[in-house]
């Protein structure tokens, strides 16, 4: 037990980041005293609240706040959240945005799959001209070998690269959203 604790700790973990079933938190404040709201229930758990804190901990004398009602403050909070973020406008723009990066990203991918493509067709350029200069005569094949296994090592781990490079996008591929759909 007093691993979990430790584990939990604010110094730690931050409280937003440890799992609970009251929404809010580690976001509310006490409006008397200034100390964290959290999460308590009652009634063998039939009814949530938020308290102080410092209430909690240390008593009525330190600070009288209330207790707030859990399912009444996030209801508020959730109708407030949607009445002024969640906006038509606010959605269409996050909508804009989000195509944004996406071309954005889709862009950079295209970019990196260009110069992957072009160093593997300059490769395949130099490869060629060696063999014909091995076909010709002009160059002996023990002369050529290493130089034309480390060309094609360099070509194996471009060709590599391109597929990690398709295979990551296919599998995280950010399609473009439609504003018709908020």
């Amino acid at each position: 037990m007093q691993l979990v604790l430790k584990k939990r700790s604010p110094k730690v973990t931050h409280p937003r980041r440890i799992g609970s079933d009251y929404l809010l938190s580690g976001l509310l404040h006490c409006g008397k005293c200034g100390a964290a709201m959290v999460g308590c229930s009652a009634k063998s758990s039939q009814f949530s609240y938020y308290s102080c804190h410092r209430k909690r901990s240390s008593g009525q004398d330190l600070c009288d706040a209330k207790m707030l009602n859990r399912d009444r403050l996030d209801a508020y909070v959730i109708e407030r959240l949607k009445t002024r973020i969640l906006t038509e406008e606010n959605l269409t723009e996050l909508v804009r945005l989000t195509n944004e990066e996406i071309g954005r990203e889709r862009g950079e991918y295209e970019e990196r799959v260009a110069a992957v493509n072009g160093q593997l067709e300059k490769l395949r350029r130099r490869l060629d001209r060696l063999y014909d200069a091995l076909e010709t005569g002009k160059l002996e094949p023990e002369d050529l070998a290493p130089r034309i296994r480390e060309l094609r090592a360099r070509a194996d781990s471009l060709e590599r690269t391109r597929a990690d490079l398709v295979d990551t996008t296919d599998n995280s591929r950010a399609y473009r959203l439609e504003a018709s759909v908020i």
